[in-house]
């Protein structure tokens, strides 16, 4: 198979020709037909924290199942048969985080998740940070449908470049309120338009440099940990794979710029886009050809097959 390889001594990544995997316990193989492209991916090139040579990078992946371990062959489950379309992310900047998390934008036979009252009256100050970016135009629809499934208020505040502002005050975004990232006081009017309270939910989209502590210092109070957020993510995943697929609830799909190319450009257009070291250094001059404009608000996705 061909995959994108980083080698950390020279700091490059090229497409190699790899053995097909074979899957382990608990593994499905996953026939990749396209990927789609995020910061962290250049981040990782140009900054390698891989010790070895010869590492596979890569985070968001669209594609069919092409294989499964024995025991999962034999469950019938529709997610592992042959032919399956799948999505996923790996090898993404997770990390272990307790915090309790919103209600929950769909209802299961164990109820929503129960929101922290934060001893406050009034809605909820919510605040996402990197606001046109593909993953805060995700959050910023459900959390609506968070405030919708469970009848609370909640006020929406977003960080995010001036010229994307018309975009986000518009639905299916609808922000209360935004303020531009580049202002150096901008976490003083997030508290102001959290009614000078501070918030109480916080999304880094950007998770760069000074951006973590800047929007920690927005928040009103620490926040205890729930045993409760624990059991949300795999019910969250499982509503964005079959409530939505069956029409029970619509999220528009970010915009997207088709990349030309295939696998082998992907080094040479799609981390030049992202930029060596983070959104906020990246170039705003465009390259030769339309798909080589400066990257805002949009997704670039690479199909493989």
């Amino acid at each position: 198979m061909k995959a994108l390889v980083l080698t950390p001594s020279t700091h490059e990544a090229t497409v190699r020709e790899l053995p097909r995997p074979i899957p382990g316990v608990g593994e499905v193989l996953i026939r990749v037909h396209a990927v789609a492209l995020n910061p962290v991916d250049s981040l990782y090139v140009s900054h390698p924290i891989a010790a070895q040579d010869y590492r596979v990078i890569g985070t968001d992946f669209a594609g069919v199942v092409a294989g499964a371990s024995p025991e999962l062959a034999g469950l019938l489950d529709p997610r592992t048969k042959l032919g399956a379309r799948v999505a996923g992310f790996l090898q993404g900047a997770c990390s272990v985080n307790d915090r309790p998390g919103l209600p929950s934008p769909f209802v299961s036979s164990s109820g929503a998740l129960p929101i922290e009252s934060q001893g406050t009256e009034g809605p909820i100050n919510v605040l996402i940070y990197g606001s046109s970016t593909s993953l805060g135009l995700y959050a910023a629809q459900l959390v609506h449908l968070s405030s919708l499934t469970s009848g609370r208020k909640i006020r929406l505040i977003g960080a995010a470049s001036a010229s994307k502002h018309d975009l986000l005050r518009k639905a299916p975004y609808l922000y209360d309120a935004l303020v531009d990232y580049r202002d150096p006081n901008w976490p003083d009017k997030v508290r102001e338009a959290a009614a000078n309270r501070g918030v109480d939910y916080a999304i880094d989209c950007i998770s760069e440099g000074a951006t973590v502590e800047k929007v920690h210092s927005t928040f009103g109070q620490t926040i205890p940990a729930s045993p409760a957020a624990r059991d949300f993510a795999a019910k969250f995943f499982a509503f964005l794979g079959s409530d939505a697929e069956d029409g029970k609830v619509n999220l528009e799909p970010n915009p997207l710029r088709i990349m030309p190319g295939g696998l082998e450009r992907v080094s040479p257009d799609g981390f030049t886009l992202l930029g060596a070291d983070g959104v906020t250094s990246r170039s705003t001059t465009s390259g030769e050809g339309e798909h080589m404009r400066p990257i805002s608000a949009e997704k670039m996705v690479y199909v493989i097959e």
